[in-house]
């Protein structure tokens, strides 16, 4: 944000929506208020040059995620019950996945963005976080101003089998907690073919979305093993990012020129002098996405996909192996953030030690990458039991 917008436009927004969710939560006192989240970093795998980065509570040498890694931080370090923050490119679902926390980000729309200085949009969300399932529940009804309603039984969960390949966790493991989950959930027989499915997205959105096709090959060529659709819907998303942030911010930047930080100063100035190429082709994107993706769910379908293709990147991470992780991680987040559909991040499925060897006998201690499998569907279940709710909401 815009440092001499800050004042007038973070009060204005904080006590609207604070005013929203103490209203609906009578006995939630809040802890924890500030406006750090507006100074953390900009991007989704880059350091903070002026500010520090705020520290990841999980994994200290890893970056936190996106910008609002301030609000997911302190959530995730227990200092807050639950906090608030936006989502333009990732910037809820990433900091929520890397600080193992859970993260909301509701449809497009869904929430005001009145108040809030915007940067692109057609993709600006209001989001939120919190530890416990439950409350993550009650602040979405308390923002959404929908009533406590009865849960909605998903009609079917579809993995997306192509895009849990683009993962460095072996995908079996991550296949295994959503299986269980659904498992405990709905009972074994629904998982033949009725309730839980598997699709290749890459496919769907080739298919389906075909303004796509003058955005195949551009962008970073070192997209290795990517979703070659996946990586132009990403490449749309960037470019119509651009095109708005331009027009919002263009003539401030190039008038002041701030002083940014490396990595975010390139991106930034790289949109503003980038042309208007193809904008209006990534409007007919967005339209032929959200078509595609409400006929591959109907009314009550869930897609699983990865939230990003790994644990968080050291912050010493090395500039090429982070540009190829940057890439990986856009493509899945690009999927909703160009369709406006809502997204939960689940559980936080980040396996440290995923090369350990499992133990062999039965009464052998589990490892530690199988006691997070385990402690990743229990959460997954909770989740799934606690926020169904929210489909009866615009989401």
């Amino acid at each position: 944000m815009r440092a001499d917008l800050v004042g007038s436009c973070i009060a204005h927004w904080t006590v609207k929506w604070l005013s929203r969710i103490t209203s609906g939560l009578e006995s939630m006192i809040p802890k924890h208020m500030t406006h750090q989240y507006v100074r953390v970093t900009t991007e989704c795998l880059i350091k903070n040059k002026h500010y520090g980065t705020p520290v990841n509570p999980c994994a200290p040498d890893r970056v936190p995620g996106g910008s609002s890694s301030g609000s997911a931080g302190v959530v995730g370090a227990d200092l807050a019950d639950f906090s608030l923050g936006t989502d333009t490119g990732g910037s809820v679902r990433v900091p929520a996945s890397y600080c193992g926390i859970f993260g909301f980000r509701p449809s497009h729309g869904a929430i005001s963005t009145s108040g809030v200085t915007p940067m692109a949009q057609s993709f600006d969300t209001v989001g939120w976080f919190a530890r416990d399932p439950v409350l993550l529940s009650r602040v979405g009804r308390a923002l959404l101003q929908i009533p406590d309603a009865h849960p909605v039984r998903p009609v079917q969960l579809i993995i997306a089998e192509d895009c849990f390949q683009l993962s460095s966790i072996p995908t079996d493991r991550v296949k295994q907690v959503l299986v269980h989950s659904v498992e405990k959930l709905f009972g074994v027989s629904k998982l033949n073919g009725h309730v839980l499915k598997h699709a290749n997205l890459g496919d769907i959105v080739k298919d389906k979305v075909p303004s796509l096709n003058c955005f195949f090959g551009k962008g970073n060529a070192s997209q290795e093993f990517n979703i070659p659709s996946l990586a132009a819907l990403s490449s749309a998303m960037r470019i119509l990012q651009r095109h708005e942030f331009k027009t919002n911010h263009g003539e401030w930047i190039k008038t002041i020129r701030p002083d940014l930080g490396p990595g975010i100063s390139e991106r930034v100035w790289e949109a503003v002098r980038a042309a208007d190429e193809n904008t209006n082709v990534c409007y007919s994107v967005k339209t032929e996405l959200r078509a595609a993706l409400t006929e591959l769910l109907g009314d009550a379908g869930v897609l699983a996909i990865p939230t990003v293709p790994g644990p968080p990147p050291k912050l010493q991470m090395d500039p090429t192996t982070l540009e190829t992780f940057r890439a990986r991680a856009f493509s899945l987040l690009s999927i909703a953030g160009v369709s406006g559909f809502s997204r939960f991040l689940a559980c936080w499925l980040w396996f440290p030690n995923h090369n350990t060897a499992s133990a062999k006998r039965s009464n052998a201690e589990p490892s530690h990458g199988q006691r997070e499998v385990s402690g990743a569907a229990h959460k997954l279940k909770r989740h799934l039991h606690s926020c169904k709710a929210l489909s009866k909401s615009p989401c």
